[in-house]
C-alpha cells in the first residue's frame, strides 16, 4: 500500500502521463533505507508493467539493481541491470544506457571482476562520445579512474583523470571535487607529495562546503602528512574525520580512518597500541573487501609484531600480505591484457577497415585508367585522386599488353615529373611481378629490411631500374594489382624515398 510518508498515489498517477517523473521519484527514494526503498521499488514495478510504462519499468530495475549491489546480492543485481540496459538500448535511451552500466562497474568491481568493470566503462565512453555528452562522458571517466584507483592502476588513471580536466565542463563542486580527489589519491600513492596537495588545497574550499567530501579530503591530506612525517597533524586530522563520520553516518568506529592511526602508531614505535587498534577493526575492513585497505592492514600488522620481536606472528601477517599482493598483481593483469586485447582488436579493425578503403579508392581509379588509355586523361585521374588518398613521390601505372602479352609501365610520375619509357615491360621477379602474379597487394614500410619477403636478388632489381630513373632509393612502397574477373589487367605503384607508413 503506498502512503504519504514515502511515495503517494498521486505520484504514481503521474508516471501514466510523465514517465521522467520517475527519476523524482528515485530521488525521493534515495532518502529511504534499503527496506522502505525495495518496497516502493516492489510497487514500481507491479505499477509500471501493469500500465506498460516501460521507461518507469527500466529506470526502477536499475535503482533496485543498485540496492542489491549494496546488500552483496550481485546475480540479483546483474540480472535487473541487463534486463534494464536490453530496454534503454532497445529505445536508444543513452543517458539510461550509461546510468545502468555505472551499476554494472560498482557491481563487478565488489566481485573483483576489475576486468568487466573496465570494458563496461570502455563501453560507456564510447556511447557518451557518440552522444556528445559531455556531462554523461565526465561522470563514465570519473567511475573508470575509480576502478583504475581501486586496483592501484594510478598511472592509467590519472591518464583519464587529466582527459577530464581538459573537458570544457567539469559540472558541479560536486564533480569538482571528486575529480581533483581521485587525482589528489593517484599523486599521493605514487610519492607526488607536492602534486597531492596541490589538487588538496585546488578543493579545500569546494570540500568544506560538502561534509561527506570534506571527510575524505581531510583523510587523503592527513596520508600526505603522515608520507611527510608530519604525524602529529595527520593525527588530529585523522581523529577529527573518524568523530565527524561517527556523527554523520552514524557509525561505531571508522575503520579507515583507524588504519592510518595505527600506522603512526607504528612510525611512533607504539606497536601494542596498533595492534589493539586493528584488532578493533579487522573483521570490518575484511567484509569491506577493499583490497588495498585490507592489504595495508596486513602490512601495519606486520611491522608492529616484528617491532614487539613476536615474529612468528609478523610472519604470519607477512604471508598475508603477500597473498593479497599477488592477488592485486593478478587482478591488474587480467584488466589490463583484456583492455589491451580489446584495443588491439578495435585498433586492427581500424586498421584493415583503412587499408582496405584505401586499395578501394586505388582499385576504382585503376578501373578509370584502364577504361581511357589517354595519357593526359590518366595524369588528370591521377593528379585529382591520387593525391588526395596518399602523399607519395613516384607513382607508376602497368597495364597488361594483349599484343606482347606482358605488363608494361604506361606511365611513371616522379616528383611530379612524367617519365616516359615507352611501353617498359617490368622486371620480372621485382615487386610488381610478385603482386601480379599472386594477386597480391604488397606494402613495404621499410624496404631495405623487408624486401625478402618478396624478391630473392635486391640488387639485380635496383640495377635493372636504375636504368631509367635516378639512383635514388625508394624506402617504402605499396603495390596494388587491378582485377577484372579474376584476371590482372594491371597494377598501380606508389613510393616514397623514406621510411614512413603509407596508410
Amino acid at each position: 500500500m503506498i502512503t504519504d510518508n514515502r511515495v503517494s498515489k498521486e505520484e504514481f498517477e503521474r508516471l501514466r502521463n510523465d514517465q521522467s517523473y520517475v527519476k523524482v521519484i528515485i530521488n525521493k527514494i534515495n532518502f529511504f533505507n534499503n527496506k522502505v526503498a525495495k518496497e516502493v521499488l516492489n510497487e514500481l514495478i507491479i505499477f509500471s508493467k501493469k500500465n506498460n510504462l516501460e521507461d518507469v519499468y527500466s529506470w526502477t530495475l536499475y535503482k533496485l539493481g543498485k540496492i542489491y549491489v549494496v546488500e552483496d546480492l550481485y546475480q540479483n543485481a546483474d540480472e535487473l541491470f541487463n534486463e534494464a540496459y536490453e530496454i534503454f538500448a532497445k529505445n536508444n535511451n543513452i543517458n539510461g544506457m550509461i546510468s545502468v552500466i555505472t551499476g554494472f562497474i560498482g557491481s563487478k568491481c565488489m566481485q573483483h571482476k576489475y576486468a568487466e568493470a573496465i570494458q563496461w566503462g570502455v563501453k560507456a565512453m564510447e556511447l557518451a562520445e557518440e552522444a556528445n555528452n559531455i556531462e554523461l562522458l565526465i561522470t563514465i571517466k570519473g567511475n573508470l579512474a575509480g576502478v583504475y584507483i581501486v586496483i592501484e592502476e594510478y598511472e592509467k588513471a590519472i591518464e583519464i583523470l587529466e582527459q577530464i580536466e581538459q573537458l570544457p565542463w567539469i559540472g558541479t563542486d560536486i564533480n569538482k571535487v571528486a575529480i581533483y580527489l581521485n587525482r589528489a589519491i593517484c599523486e599521493q600513492s605514487i610519492n607526488n607529495l607536492d602534486n597531492a596537495l596541490y589538487y588538496i588545497d585546488h578543493i579545500e574550499k569546494l570540500a568544506l562546503q560538502h561534509p561527506h567530501y570534506s571527510l575524505n579530503w581531510l583523510l587523503e591530506k592527513a596520508k600526505i602528512y603522515i608520507k611527510k612525517g608530519l604525524t602529529k597533524k595527520a593525527e588530529e586530522m585523522l581523529l577529527e574525520v573518524s568523530k565527524k563520520r561517527q556523527e554523520i553516518e552514524d557509525v561505531e568506529f571508522d575503520s579507515e580512518s583507524l588504519i592510518y592511526l595505527s600506522k603512526i602508531d607504528v612510525i611512533n614505535e607504539k606497536y601494542q597500541s596498533a595492534i589493539e587498534r586493528l584488532n578493533n577493526i579487522e573483521t570490518k575492513v575484511l567484509e569491506d573487501r577493499e583490497l588495498t585497505n585490507i592489504k595495508i592492514m596486513y602490512n601495519i600488522y606486520n611491522l608492529a609484531y616484528k617491532g614487539l620481536k613476536e615474529y612468528e606472528k609478523a610472519y604470519c601477517y607477512l604471508e598475508k600480505w603477500i597473498e593479497i599482493e599477488k592477488q592485486l598483481r593478478k587482478i591488474q593483469e587480467k584488466a589490463i591484457f583484456t583492455v589491451l586485447d580489446e584495443q588491439k582488436k578495435n585498433m586492427l579493425d581500424k586498421n584493415y577497415k583503412m587499408l582496405y578503403e584505401q586499395n578501394q579508392l586505388i582499385y576504382k581509379i585503376g578501373q578509370n585508367i584502364i577504361s581511357n588509355l589517354n595519357k593526359k586523361d590518366i595524369f588528370k585521374v591521377i593528379a585529382e585522386e591520387i593525391k588526395n588518398i596518399l602523399n607519395y613521390d613516384i607513382i607508376q601505372i602497368i597495364v597488361y599488353n594483349e599484343e606482347t602479352k606482358t605488363y608494361q609501365y604506361q606511365l611513371v610520375i616522379e616528383e611530379d615529373e612524367i617519365i616516359n619509357l615507352n611501353s617498359v615491360d617490368i622486371c620480372d621477379g621485382g615487386f610488381a611481378s610478385y603482386s601480379i602474379k599472386r594477386k597480391e597487394d604488397i606494402l613495404i614500410n621499410d624496404v631495405e629490411n623487408q624486401y625478402y619477403r618478396y624478391i630473392d636478388d635486391h640488387d639485380k632489381y635496383l640495377k635493372e631500374k636504375f636504368n631509367w630513373r635516378a639512383e635514388k632509393f625508394t624506402k617504402s612502397l605499396m603495390f596494388v594489382p587491378m582485377i577484372i574477373k579474376d584476371k590482372v589487367v594491371g597494377d598501380l605503384c606508389i613510393q616514397k624515398y623514406e621510411k614512413m607508413h603509407l596508410i
